[in-house]
């Protein structure tokens, strides 16, 4: 049985355009596809059903999607050898349209904001190319100092539990961290009115979970804008980074204390986000709110070895940054995470992190063999987006441990 083809709108309007080239009649209802398929027949011999391109084009309601039999069959009577070979012409197409674009934004700040709308509304997933060609255009945009453009770009729908959309989103969206930190406040000040209306940017920007010196001036304006869409994961995020800024220059922090307990108590940790779960356990262990079941009830409510992965990396990640008294070794879990199958590079990532974190705690407990085990399994090329320059020390602080 032939496989299925998922069509994406770029694709289905381009072979729609490519019908009319060479038959002047477009898909648009029942009659044109009795026409269009008639046509078809007579000027290539080519036998095509009436109602598979009602189904292609989307004019009748159909839940699967064409087979490759038939997206060949359409893609030869265009004067393609096959389906594949019309969508690589269609990406060099697109690719070079881009190019001279994206040129004309960067040297001229000059752009076509109806092609940006058409090029942002069609990112419901976000693959690598994407990301790339998206961060060019953010860079264009802050180059500028664009607002409508920024505004446009940040218009992205996509799955919340795409977890491999917004890792590519986030490079994408790198520059405003970039800037950000170069910036300071008077950046901020200038797009804080994006971010109030663009929660996908939002959450992009929260997954950077910043590196935990640039706190001051960074995130802090950002975070306390007052947002239309606030939810109680935000809330708790946005109180840890606060009170994070808030310990890291030695203020009072009793209210942040006073709010861990209220979370350890209540046990609201429960459906957050693992790595905001590592945080929580964190500042448990900081503050000494909890004992060690505590902070492995929060370990096991994560399900996946990713979520204990990344659990894992940000608790130990946070506690050794701001543990005044010495270094985290009274609490562990029984035995180790295990990965699971074949990893994708956001996957990956994240198991690096982990495996570093085992290296340097067996550093900690002076265990050459076991050190030397995990270390083998780093690839410090590939250390998660996030804390990347921290991991790179810790890596470099283990080998050099293993040397002597």
């Amino acid at each position: 049985m032939p496989a299925a083809v998922k069509l994406n709108q770029p694709e289905r309007e381009a072979l729609n355009e490519a019908l009319y080239e060479c038959f002047q009649i477009r898909p648009t209802d029942a009659y044109s596809c009795i026409q269009l398929a008639n046509q078809i027949q007579l000027n290539s011999g080519v036998k095509i059903s009436y109602n598979t391109l009602r189904r292609v084009f989307g004019i009748v309601k159909y839940q699967g999607n064409p087979s490759s039999f038939t997206m060949d069959l359409l893609a030869k009577v265009t004067g393609y050898p096959t389906w594949d070979d019309f969508v690589k012409a269609l990406q060099n197409r697109d690719n070079e349209r881009f190019l001279i674009k994206n040129h004309l934004l960067s040297l001229h700040g000059v752009y076509d904001l109806a092609w940006i709308r058409k090029f942002v509304q069609c990112k419901v997933t976000i693959d690598w190319q994407d990301s790339f060609q998206l961060k060019s255009l953010v860079q264009g945009a802050l180059l500028n100092r664009d607002s409508i453009l920024l505004f446009e770009l940040t218009n992205l729908l996509h799955y919340s539990d795409d977890d491999l959309s917004l890792q590519r989103l986030y490079m994408s969206f790198e520059p405003i961290v970039l800037n950000a930190i170069d910036s300071g406040p008077e950046f901020w000040s200038w797009v804080g009115d994006i971010l109030l209306v663009r929660p996908t940017l939002r959450k992009v920007l929260l997954e950077f979970y910043v590196h935990e010196a640039a706190l001051d001036g960074y995130y802090g304006y950002w975070l306390n804008l007052n947002y239309s869409e606030m939810t109680e994961e935000f809330l708790v995020f946005r109180m840890l980074l606060n009170g994070q800024n808030a310990f890291a220059k030695r203020l009072d922090v009793s209210d942040f204390r006073e709010q861990i307990d209220q979370i350890l108590f209540t046990k609201r940790w429960c459906q957050f986000h693992p790595i905001i779960k590592g945080r929580i356990a964190a500042w448990a262990a900081i503050f000494n709110l909890s004992n060690s079941k505590t902070h492995l009830d929060i370990f096991e409510s994560c399900k996946t070895w990713y979520e204990k992965a990344a659990f894992t990396t940000f608790f130990y990640r946070l506690y050794w940054t701001f543990e005044r008294d010495g270094k985290f070794l009274g609490w562990n879990w029984e035995g180790v995470v295990e990965k699971i199958g074949l990893l994708n590079t956001f996957e990956f990532s994240q198991w690096n992190n982990y495996l570093m974190i085992q290296a340097q705690m067996c550093h900690f407990d002076n265990d050459h063999v076991a050190c030397g085990v995990n270390l083998d399994m780093v690839d410090p090329h590939l250390f998660a987006l996030d804390n990347y320059e921290w991991f790179q020390e810790v890596y470099k602080d283990s080998k050099e441990y293993l040397q002597h």
